[in-house]
C-alpha cells in the first residue's frame, strides 16, 4: 500500500504569496548585490579617463588616438589618463590615487603634470624633469603642441614600459 503524504498545514494563499514574495526578494538582493559589486569595473569601460580640448585644435583623429592611448595605460598599467587643453589658467585637478593628469596652455606656454604617487616614485629624475618641464619647451614655440603631445605620450610609454622590463 503507498502511503501519499498529507499536504502541509501552510498552504494557505497567504502562505504562498509570502513564499513566493521572498524567493523574488532572494533573487533581486542577489542581483543587487552583483550589480554593485561589478558597477565599479564595467562602469567604465566606455571611458577611460577623460580628454578635454577648449582650444578646438585636436582633430577627431588626435582625440581618438588619445583616447586609444588612455585605454592602453589603463589596460596595461591601471592608470587613468586625464587631458586638458584649455584657454584658461590651469585649476588644480582633484585627482584620485590612480590618475595622471596631463595639462596643457598654450596662450600661456604652460604644462602641468601631475602624476601619481607611486609613479612619480618609480621615474628617473630625468624622466620626470622631461615629462614635467622641458618636452613641450620646442613645439611652444613652432605653435605644434598637438605634435608635442604625441611625442610626449610616446615618452611616457616608453618610460612605463622601460619600469616593466628587467634590466
Amino acid at each position: 500500500m503507498l502511503h501519499r503524504p498529507e499536504k502541509p498545514a501552510s498552504t494557505s494563499a497567504a502562505s504562498r504569496l509570502l513564499r513566493t514574495t521572498g524567493l523574488i526578494l532572494v533573487f533581486f538582493c542577489t542581483g543587487l548585490v552583483f550589480w554593485k559589486h561589478f558597477d565599479g569595473s564595467l562602469g567604465g569601460l566606455g571611458q577611460p579617463g577623460t580628454i578635454r580640448d577648449d582650444t578646438g585644435r585636436l582633430t577627431h583623429q588626435q582625440t581618438q588616438t588619445i583616447q586609444d592611448f588612455a585605454a592602453a595605460l589603463k589596460q596595461s598599467f591601471g592608470l587613468d589618463f586625464h587631458l586638458e587643453i584649455s584657454h584658461g589658467r590651469p585649476d588644480e585637478p582633484d585627482l584620485e590615487a590612480e590618475d595622471l593628469y596631463l595639462g596643457l596652455f598654450p596662450e600661456k606656454r604652460r604644462v602641468v603634470v601631475v602624476f601619481p604617487a607611486l609613479l612619480k616614485r618609480s621615474l628617473s629624475k630625468s624622466a620626470l624633469d622631461s615629462l614635467q618641464e622641458r618636452h613641450f619647451e620646442d613645439y611652444w614655440s613652432r605653435g605644434g603642441w598637438p605634435q608635442g603631445l604625441s611625442a610626449w605620450m610616446n615618452r611616457l610609454w616608453s618610460c612605463l614600459a622601460d619600469m616593466r622590463v628587467p634590466h
